[in-house]
């Protein structure tokens, strides 16, 4: 389910979802030697560090995210998106796999009409270092489009993050 404000079940599922993340990341590296900071675009494997896609084919599937890959000592978690499109929203839905296997299927078409664009979920889904993900958007119309991914990373200090 999608809701328009980080709160209530989607509050929950974030905070259920960041602890699961510190746990995997403990598991591996000394607490000490963690951070949590914002998802960004090259966390799932994209080159541009900027959440722009370039639509080519209409009535069809777009690839946004091809074989992405989580850096080393960086664990993810993804618990809504930004899509804050003016006008006609190109991509009416957004299919997330991992291992080859469908984790997310969003409807994401209206977006652009909540007050700020954005919507959270109450079923994140976490990426561990080294995993893969796909994103595609079924797409209605060839556009440039911004979407962004909206989370949390938690990895070992110092690989962006030194305090």
């Amino acid at each position: 389910m999608f809701y328009p404000r980080l709160e209530g079940p989607a509050r929950q599922a974030y905070n259920d979802m960041v602890k699961g993340l510190w746990k995997e990341a403990e598991n591996k590296i000394p607490k000490s030697q963690l951070i949590q900071r914002s998802l960004r675009a090259v966390d799932v494997g994209m080159t541009n560090p900027q959440w722009t896609f370039n639509l080519t084919s209409t009535a069809t599937w777009n690839t946004l995210i091809s074989d992405g890959t989580v850096p080393d000592n960086t664990f993810v978690g993804i618990c809504g998106l930004f899509y804050p499109m003016i006008t006609t929203q190109a991509v009416t839905e957004v299919r997330i796999t991992k291992g080859g296997a469908d984790v997310a299927y969003w409807d994401v078409q209206g977006t652009n009409h909540l007050v700020d664009a954005r919507i959270y979920v109450d079923d994140p889904i976490t990426i561990r270092e080294n995993e893969i993900i796909n994103v595609q958007g079924y797409t209605i119309s060839a556009s440039t489009e911004a979407i962004t991914l909206i989370g949390t990373v938690v990895q070992r200090r110092g690989i962006l993050v030194s305090p």
